[in-house]
């Protein structure tokens, strides 16, 4: 019997296709069942709130440092690029003092610094006579963004339970001290200058503290005695625990909800922010003293910002629902809507902010249910 190789290659071939072609498909059918659950209502209000913030004007939200910094970059560099004139000094040195302030405000401590340092060289040698607020005021900042660079080298990125808590001590004294020894050397340098400056004092017995050399190598004009951190009367320690219980975030301000949402019997607890870019987020408590982010498995992706937010059962089928309040603070920038979600009993959230007659593009701060 002959035996026909451009038969069997072709049959190969052929079944090869078949089994790469089921494995696709099986591929593609097991992501499609693995894709995190979202509403439709969740989705448009994900993406209203996205459009809402890429279209606002960060000159006018206080709280849009990122994108202020990045507006204040562009200016500058365009302006460095323009001729000489009798003004071009003073005009570099305000904007780059807004370029380099927003940069520390939007946590980019590192590269403020590389900003404030620049101007300090300028200052040192331009010939124009700036006065001495305007040392003075370019010193505090250099020394605060050393210290902000030192609490997230240490309190965000190695955070203990000593952490940023005063008087700090223990393990929340630095580890890596760069920070924390270069402002040391600034604000003495500013106290020197100006001794009755209390800002820099303070903050300079805040720096000594976290080397773990107060009181003893805080200059003693400059020293704030130990007795001004006791309490006047004593109460238990609270220790923080957040973060071997999986809770440690970093954001802004907002609302807190602790509630048994899935009616297991254990208290979870969802927490927001009113960072436009900062998400709502959902930790469901495994009931041995840790929680678990289950954020984007409730169906809550891009559900972003929320100053405050607020539990109650609006519909009356036993479980409760949350309103995020948003916009508040945000000056005219704060046409942001409110969500309304609703809680579906099994672990996750629809946004029914529409359907409720509830969708409204103007800031909100506090509500409260009642009938």
């Amino acid at each position: 019997m002959a035996l026909n190789f451009s038969s069997v290659s072709s049959l190969i071939s052929g079944g090869l296709g078949r089994v790469a072609s089921l494995l696709v498909f099986c591929n593609l059918a097991f992501e499609a069942v693995a894709a995190p659950y979202q509403a439709p209502g969740t989705k448009r209000m994900a993406e209203r709130l996205e459009k809402i913030t890429a279209q606002s004007n960060p000159r006018n939200n206080l709280y849009m440092n990122r994108e202020r910094a990045d507006l204040f970059g562009k200016e500058l560099k365009q302006l460095l690029a323009t001729p000489d004139s009798p003004d071009k000094g003073a005009k570099v040195l305000d904007l780059d003092s807004k370029y380099a302030t927003e940069l520390l405000l939007a946590g980019k401590s590192w590269e403020a610094i590389q900003e404030f340092t620049l101007l300090d060289a300028f200052i040192r040698t331009s010939s124009v006579n700036f006065s001495t607020h305007t040392r003075s005021s370019l010193r505090h900042y250099m020394a605060i963004a050393y210290l902000r660079l030192g609490e997230q080298e240490n309190c965000l990125t190695n955070h203990t339970i000593d952490s940023c808590l005063m008087p700090i001590r223990g393990s929340g004294i630095h580890k890596i001290q760069r920070g924390s020894r270069k402002a040391a050397e600034m604000l003495t340098e500013q106290l020197n200058e100006f001794p009755d400056d209390l800002k820099a004092r303070w903050l300079l017995n805040l720096a000594y503290m976290t080397l773990g050399e107060y009181p003893d190598k805080v200059p003693p004009k400059w020293l704030i005695p130990a007795k001004v951190f006791e309490s006047d009367y004593q109460i238990p320690r609270f220790y923080d625990v957040a973060g071997n219980l999986g809770l440690d975030l970093n954001s802004l301000s907002g609302g807190t909800i602790v509630e048994d949402f899935d009616g297991d019997g254990n208290l979870d607890i969802m927490i927001s922010s009113l960072g436009v870019h900062d998400q709502l987020r959902y930790f469901h408590n495994n009931a041995d003293g840790t929680f678990t982010d289950r954020t984007e498995e409730a169906g809550l992706s891009g559900e972003n910002g929320g100053l405050n937010i607020m539990q109650t059962d609006y519909n009356n089928d036993g479980w409760p629902d949350v309103l995020v309040l948003r916009g508040a603070w945000f000056g005219i920038e704060g046409h942001y809507p409110l969500s309304l979600l609703r809680n579906n009993g099994n672990g996750t959230f629809d946004d029914v902010t529409e359907e409720a007659g509830l969708l409204r593009f103007h800031p909100t701060q506090a509500a409260t249910w009642f009938d």
